[in-house]
């Protein structure tokens, strides 16, 4: 059993409990700390068996069954190790919702935090500008969702080696990050929503996008979904029954945050095809949600989210000397042939770099095999195309 606490945040992983899971527990005052879970597990290729949230005076507790992809429980040490260092280093330093840098030390590293607007390019105009100012980037991770971008870079200064201590430096580097990545426009309640007949629903959303759900009527689509008050114990309650598939988990807890929803308690239970999720939520300033047209409006949104996914991208593996690779020149590649980068994991150990990316065209549809064959003719045969497990 591995366990790390302290005041804001503990994890423990727990391999004795179950005969058929590895148990990992990560409790925390913030709400937040469910996607991130969600996510850091997704992004390490673990299967999620079951899961639970509960909250009590202010501190929130997530349970979770995981098993690899051959479903066996998680032995590995290297593994464990990797799994309990990336839970328990997940924070959130933002001081206001609407920050979208910054910049801490970090076990010898100024870790580098971002988070805001994903566009084509973005990965591309951070590296350029840390560039810039004499940062070396040791690791890195990148993740996406629906046009929201966050990320993790931890940098050394590329003569000295060490981290980044000077403040005025560090103002300068946050300021020219900060015209780059900009900040999210959190979705609210809907100032209209109209039924029309054949139709779902036309959803306006107070940043005056426009969500257009189509109709699911013949398209033999499993998924239902409820929204019920749940007045004796003041939460709305969120029911999904839908078939399983690759980030249902977390492209769904993704949605409830983006749409300001805060979940309290709940239970996840998987089975080999399809899954029942049920959250007790409020809104994040604590109202639950108290009219026909909101109700409606997570439905329509839940449901075009769990039924249209977003492309997860081609994956693409590139292992060399760190000496020989920048993080700058793999993206100006990437921009060249007009691909989006939805999603990066960069390390370094003992002086080897190890990239992987996933790419999507500029449309956020496949690449072409013709573009993949010029990517990895530019960057070189140390560049490769993983494929799927």
């Amino acid at each position: 059993m591995v366990t790390s606490q302290d005041e804001n945040k503990w994890v423990i992983i727990d391999n004795d409990t179950s005969d058929t899971a590895t148990i990992i527990q990560v409790g925390g005052a913030r709400h937040e700390i469910l996607c991130e879970t969600i996510r850091i597990l997704t992004n390490l290729s673990l299967v999620l068996t079951k899961a639970y949230v509960s909250c009590e005076d202010g501190w929130f507790m997530d349970v979770f069954h995981v098993v690899d992809l051959y479903g066996q429980k998680i032995l590995e040490e290297g593994l464990i190790d990797h799994i309990y260092k990336a839970l328990a280093a997940e924070r959130c330093f933002f001081n206001s919702a609407t920050e979208t840098v910054e910049l801490l030390s970090h076990q010898g590293y100024t870790m580098v935090m971002l988070r805001g607007i994903d566009r084509p390019g973005l990965l591309y105009e951070l590296s350029e500008a840390l560039t810039h100012h004499g940062c070396h980037i040791v690791n890195a991770d990148l993740w996406t969702h629906k046009h929201h971008a966050s990320a993790i870079i931890n940098v050394v200064d590329e003569f000295s080696g060490c981290e980044i201590i000077d403040s005025t430096r560090i103002s300068r580097i946050k300021k020219d990050l900060g015209r780059i990545i900009k900040p999210s426009v959190k979705f609210r309640s809907p100032q209209r929503l109209k039924h029309k007949t054949g139709k779902l629903y036309d959803v306006k959303t107070a940043n005056k996008e426009n969500v257009e759900i189509q109709n699911v009527e013949g398209k033999r689509s499993r998924t239902r979904i409820t929204v019920s008050d749940c007045k004796d114990r003041d939460y709305t309650l969120v029911e999904i029954w839908s078939d399983d598939r690759t980030k249902l988990l977390l492209d769904t807890i993704s949605a409830l945050m983006v749409m300001q929803y805060a979940v309290f308690h709940g239970s996840v239970t998987i089975g080999k095809m399809d899954t029942h999720q049920e959250y007790y939520i409020r809104h994040i300033d604590g109202r639950t949600i108290s009219t026909v047209e909101e109700r409606k409006y997570l439905q329509a949104i839940l449901e075009q989210t769990i039924n249209s996914p977003d492309s997860e991208g081609v994956e693409l593996e590139i292992c060399t000397d760190s000496k020989l690779i920048q993080l700058s020149e793999v993206t100006t590649v990437f921009k060249d042939m007009g691909c989006w980068i939805k999603g990066a994991q960069i390390s370094t150990v003992d002086e080897k770099a190890k990239h992987i990316y996933w790419i999507t065209d500029i449309s956020g549809k496949t690449v072409d095999q013709k573009t993949m064959d010029l990517i990895q003719e530019q960057i070189g045969e140390t560049c490769y195309r993983r494929s799927k497990s």
